[in-house]
């Protein structure tokens, strides 16, 4: 009699435990990210979330007030037994789209893996006012970390296909490739291009709170077009091998 009781307290347990873990993985996704923290919350905005805590989607992500478009996302059980929160995540913008691991420590970390992706260049108009940019923008990046506010690192590569820059006259660049490695206070982009009319090399340092620094060197590929020499010569003046230094500081937007 004792041991056929224990087995009905076995079974209630059981019972209940699949039931707990029902309601978990149908757990609304929106009445689960009412439960982040709220430095994430400051960090990522979510628009009109659907689905479960699980697998989810929503209209809009934003990151630093940098916005992603619609995404949708799962989550790893495996990275919640670790205390941590991680899956995968899949972006739509109107310009382009990415697909990437992602993954939220306990110190409120989020760690991008495997950044891959591509953006019509068009995305960081806003940056270079009243310049627009043309071609795209392919992102092979190993890892991304930010913390807070504050970028901590990137490693990988981007590429800038079919480069072009329009303003007062539309300037070839080939292919850009910017190489990224983690250094003392944020990230280094070393700089290079392949074709244009313009040869570039030097690099680009971004700090973690969103300072950028260009240290570019830039000569013209075809001497004998002035206009070309010109427009550089109003950057700077050229040194004996006909390369200008361009150096120029400021803040990512939305930082």
């Amino acid at each position: 009699m004792k041991l056929r009781l224990q087995s009905w307290h076995w079974l209630i347990a059981y019972g209940l435990l699949i039931y707990l873990l029902f309601l978990v993985i149908n757990l609304p996704a929106s009445m689960a990210w009412s439960m982040a923290p709220e430095d994430v919350k400051r960090t990522v905005s979510i628009s009109n979330m659907q689905g479960s805590a699980w697998s989810a989607r929503a209209d809009n992500i934003v990151i630093k007030g940098f916005e992603l478009g619609k995404a949708d996302w799962t989550v790893n059980p495996l990275a919640l037994v670790l205390g941590q929160l991680g899956g995968k995540l899949n972006v739509r913008h109107a310009l382009g789209q990415m697909e990437t691991g992602y993954n939220l420590s306990a110190d409120q970390t989020i760690e991008l893996s495997n950044v891959n992706g591509e953006f019509s260049a068009a995305i960081l108009d806003a940056a270079i006012v009243p310049f627009m940019l043309a071609g795209s923008i392919h992102s092979q990046l190993e890892s991304v970390q930010i913390q807070g506010r504050s970028l901590l690192t990137a490693t990988g590569e981007l590429q800038w296909r079919d480069a072009s820059i329009t303003g007062v006259a539309d300037v070839s660049l080939g292919n850009i490739t910017f190489k990224a490695s983690p250094e003392a206070k944020g990230t280094k982009l070393q700089v290079s291009n392949e074709g244009g009319v313009i040869a570039i090399s030097g690099d680009i340092r971004v700090t973690g709170n969103g300072r950028y620094r260009l240290n570019l060197l830039l000569s013209s590929r075809d001497n004998r077009n002035t206009d070309l020499k010109n427009m550089l010569a109003v950057l700077g003046r050229a040194d004996a091998q006909g390369r200008v230094r361009f150096n120029q500081a400021g803040r990512l937007p939305g930082w």
